[in-house]
């Protein structure tokens, strides 16, 4: 079980702004989010008019473009992909913006979510502060917000530690 406070620290603790961190509402929709990212890390994409903008698709797991997808940002909607479409209404109502990092976004051509949850550090460190890098030299000149969307398990929810998942992490495939 995490806390704002614990997740934020952690966050500073990598190449994610902790000033754009926002949470899962709560179990429920730490399910539903989980479905819309199909993976972690993972990107969802919207643009100025709050289109979903799919990078790959739904039958594909691998993020590896992400970094490719992330430099030519603005050139993302020349994709033509078939992916489940995501509301930016339903999206949003799924999370807890305790930082409020959701407001003021008008301005911006493209919201970059990106999920993460504390217990993939090494897959957050692999993968992260390269996608932040691709983003932060993109080509062109339209303007976008990364936002982090962690999925930790938050105490805010009021669940019990008994009836958290349990996860058999490890990278050797023989443990």
């Amino acid at each position: 079980m995490e806390t704002y406070y614990t997740i934020n620290k952690y966050a500073s603790s990598t190449d994610i702004d902790s000033a754009s961190v926002i949470f899962s509402k709560d179990s429920a929709s730490y399910y539903q989010i989980n479905q819309c990212f199909r993976g972690s890390p993972e990107i969802v994409v919207f643009n100025k008019e709050r289109k979903f903008i799919p990078y790959k698709s739904d039958s594909i797991s691998c993020n590896a473009s992400v970094d490719t997808i992330l430099k030519r940002i603005c050139s993302i909607e020349q994709i033509s992909i078939t992916h489940k479409p995501i509301r930016y209404e339903d999206f949003i109502s799924l999370l807890d913006d305790h930082n409020l990092v959701l407001r003021d976004l008008q301005r911006y051509d493209y919201l970059i979510f990106v999920d993460f949850a504390k217990y993939f550090h090494r897959v957050n460190k692999n993968h992260i502060p390269g996608w932040n890098n691709s983003l932060r030299n993109h080509y062109g000149s339209c303007t976008t917000k990364i936002i982090y969307v962690n999925l930790d398990y938050l105490s805010s929810w009021h669940i019990s530690k008994e009836s958290l998942p349990t996860f058999r992490l490890s990278a050797n495939k023989n443990k």
